[in-house]
């Protein structure tokens, strides 16, 4: 057998009740279950078998049975962090740009014996130039300066964005949205698919609203952070829309094994980005 099997019992209360989604049969003690490893659904053995052993264009399963999500304790404590977004990517052409300045002064070295300080002024008026240019672009500049670069925290009992806290008692909704875009080569007759900025919109009870721009379109890199919406579902509403395949595939999987106030919109198109997966 080259997938996990779970035999349900008492100490899956979590599990129990919930419905295959192939026989729409209710899953109950002493059943044998399959996990999908991408999305988390769950199966009856035969479904699995039905299903060729293939869910989410993958045959991987869970080794284990998953826990619920956790519930908060009401009691005063460190705040715990359940998830987080941010850019940690750093330009890596920081690193090519000592290696271009001096093998320009270098090179002026080779041709003469003496270098000049017209030579030494262009060399490093070149390296700032590209060196502030690059920096403006980098995490570490972006959080001194307050340009981009805005981390978003999910934590028990708010959520944090541009340094401003967003209590669970004060948000009405959280909604969560990507669009793609495809764009046809004519001239090779090919297509590629493109990700919008994903964008995330907390809109408060008294009806304000802000909205942030995610530091990423990287869907592994989203992935954790959307589990962290769906925690926070348990206090209050949460809608996603994307139109992103695989990513789609996920966020109906959270309707299905997840307790908790999500609501999820039609896509208007669903695109396969193998570049984002």
């Amino acid at each position: 057998m080259s997938y996990h099997s779970h035999k349900i019992d008492s100490t899956h209360s979590h599990i129990i009740g919930r419905t295959d989604s192939v026989t729409g049969d209710t899953i109950k003690e002493n059943d044998s279950i399959v996990f999908c490893l991408n999305c988390h659904s769950c199966f009856l053995e035969e479904s699995w078998n039905y299903m060729n052993d293939n869910h989410c264009q993958q045959k991987q399963t869970l080794s284990f049975v998953p826990l619920p999500p956790p519930q908060l304790i009401a009691k005063k404590k460190a705040q715990k962090l359940i998830a987080e977004l941010t850019d940690s990517m750093i330009n890596p052409s920081l690193i090519t740009i000592p290696s271009f300045v001096f093998g320009f002064i270098g090179y002026h070295l080779t041709v003469s014996d003496k270098i000049s300080f017209t030579v030494i002024g262009v060399a490093l008026g070149i390296f700032l130039g590209i060196l502030i240019g690059t920096l403006t672009k980098t995490k570490k500049f972006k959080e001194f300066t307050g340009i981009g670069g805005e981390k978003i925290s999910i934590y028990e009992n708010y959520i944090e964005t541009k340094n401003t806290k967003f209590f669970w008692n004060e948000i009405e909704q959280i909604n969560f949205k990507r669009t793609m875009r495809i764009e046809y080569n004519k001239q090779h007759g090919t297509e590629k698919a493109y990700s919008h900025t994903p964008s995330l919109r907390i809109i408060l009870k008294d009806g304000k609203f802000t909205e942030i721009k995610l530091p990423t379109k990287n869907y592994p890199h989203i992935k954790p952070f959307l589990f962290g919406l769906v925690w926070a579902s348990q206090f209050v509403s949460v809608y996603f829309y994307t139109e992103h395949e695989k990513e789609y595939g996920l966020i109906k999987s959270f309707d299905r094994n997840y307790q908790g106030t999500i609501k999820i919109g039609e896509p208007k198109q669903l695109v396969y980005n193998p570049e984002e997966n």
